[in-house]
């Protein structure tokens, strides 16, 4: 299933706690017109926060993102669709936390101990045997943490100072929160505590602190929609993990498509456990989660 173009906006037609429908006197957001009707609230909401942070929601698959709609609810503190309506058209600041909400982007360093393992041991010592610099994205960075993750894997391996490394979400701020590269002391309990003590000199009892330049400066953020391009290639490795099960399957397939061919030969890809590369991308599995792209 996926979320057709909303065709409501905040000022639409809601629903009060699941009563009869009630207009809300709002400002248009992003353009979106009226509310279809029949349509399905928590759909048509869904699909009016996407656009109104330009992603397409026929990018999207409906069940998922309606079932994060009372997590938007409760990061916006309000009870019902026709205040979060009205909130939202009076607090264009609020757009990201709605967004940030709806999107899941639940992520943690290391996440995944078998996928870092196998990074370790087979993918990061394949590509220390290249010459040259190496080229390393995180589509769907979420906060970074994955970025910031890998970017330690190579620093044990030597290869931090050769690498480059790029970290893309289509929001602005998670960007702006992995830009600071600061986190909570929760984040640190998946860091081996050398890894801690290395790259995050400023950890205390109360929080992980801010990444070391010598980390931070091998990294670039931006923000971009994976539905609709992907970065300029050849990239070495790319992680792309628990982003297609949440899109449509024309979108889903677009998206790896354009990812598959800005691999290197030789290169690799990481996705998530319920995820699979289309078989004619030319990409082979070496591991759970683990492809590589055919060619030297």
């Amino acid at each position: 299933m996926r979320i057709d173009r909303p065709h409501v906006n905040f000022a639409g037609k809601v629903p009060e706690r699941a009563a009869r429908p009630a207009r809300v006197r709002a400002v248009p957001v992003a353009g979106v017109p009226d509310e279809a009707p029949g349509a399905d609230p928590a759909c048509e909401f869904a699909g009016a926060l996407l656009a109104a942070r330009q992603l397409d929601p026929i990018s999207y698959q409906t069940r998922p993102l309606v079932r994060r709609v009372p997590a938007v609810l409760r990061a916006l503190k309000v009870t019902s669709l026709a205040e979060a309506r009205e909130l939202l058209a009076r607090r264009a600041d609020l757009l990201d936390t709605a967004l940030n909400a709806l999107l899941i982007g639940a992520t943690e360093f290391f996440r995944d101990a078998e996928v870092f393992e196998e990074l370790r041991r087979h993918v990061i010592p394949a590509l220390g045997s290249r010459d040259g610099a190496l080229r390393v994205w995180s589509a769907g960075c979420s906060n970074g943490a994955e970025l910031y993750s890998v970017g330690m894997c190579l620093g044990e391996a030597g290869l931090l100072e050769r690498a480059s490394l790029l970290g893309t979400d289509c929001r602005p701020a998670v960007i702006e929160e992995a830009r600071a590269g600061r986190y909570a002391r929760r984040f640190s309990s998946s860091i081996p505590a050398e890894l801690v003590r290395a790259y995050f000199p400023e950890h205390s009892g109360t929080r992980l602190g801010e990444a070391r330049d010598l980390l931070r400066s091998r990294i670039t953020w931006q923000t971009d929609d994976l539905t609709r391009s992907a970065a300029p290639g050849p990239w070495h490795l790319v992680l792309c993990r628990n982003v297609a099960i949440y899109l449509a399957a024309p979108a889903a397939a677009g998206m790896f498509d354009r990812i598959c061919r800005s691999i290197a030969p030789g290169g690799f890809l990481i996705v998530g456990r319920a995820e699979r590369p289309p078989v004619q991308s030319g990409l082979v599995r070496v591991n759970r989660c683990v492809y590589r792209q055919e060619g030297q």
